[in-house]
């Protein structure tokens, strides 16, 4: 066996090095991403929640839009519910949260204090909010009569 095929063979050896090694690299980065993604689809799943008390509940929109070339453009309108959350130190905080993410419940008794009951999963992100009112604080009056 010569000098040329002595360096020939080490260098398909090394070759074949490099590609195992590149591929064991691949194989555990795949598996590392896999339970990274295992793990925060856990944390989207964790669902936690914070009371807050509300005083003067009110409705608002914000209107907002972008526009682009040519004459093109949107707009979106999101509906809120504004009002003021106590701190912990007794003073009052302006707060709203969106009426689409909003489940009412009508389960408190007359006097009883309004809440907000924060959904947030396991990363901090909103996913929903009960607000929780005192019984007949929604009128549901609905006027059948046609106009004349």
């Amino acid at each position: 066996m010569d000098e040329m095929e002595k360096i020939g063979i080490i260098r398909a050896v090394v070759c074949i090095w490099i590609i195992a090694g590149c591929i064991t690299a691949i194989f555990l980065m795949g598996r590392s991403f896999l339970e990274a993604r295992k793990e925060y689809n856990k944390l989207l799943a964790e669902r936690h929640s914070e009371k807050i008390e509300l005083y003067s509940i009110e409705t608002a929109d914000k209107i907002s839009g972008k526009f682009y070339r040519m004459g093109r453009g949107t707009i979106n309108e999101i509906d809120y519910y504004c009002c003021y959350r106590k701190t912990d130190d007794g003073g009052m905080k302006y707060y709203k949260f969106e009426m689409d993410m909003t489940t009412i419940y009508e389960s408190l008794k007359e006097g009883d204090q309004a809440y907000v009951e924060v959904i947030t999963n396991g990363v901090k992100q909103v996913v929903g909010y009960k607000l929780y009112v005192p019984e007949n604080t929604i009128i549901q009056q609905i006027d059948l009569s046609a106009a004349k």
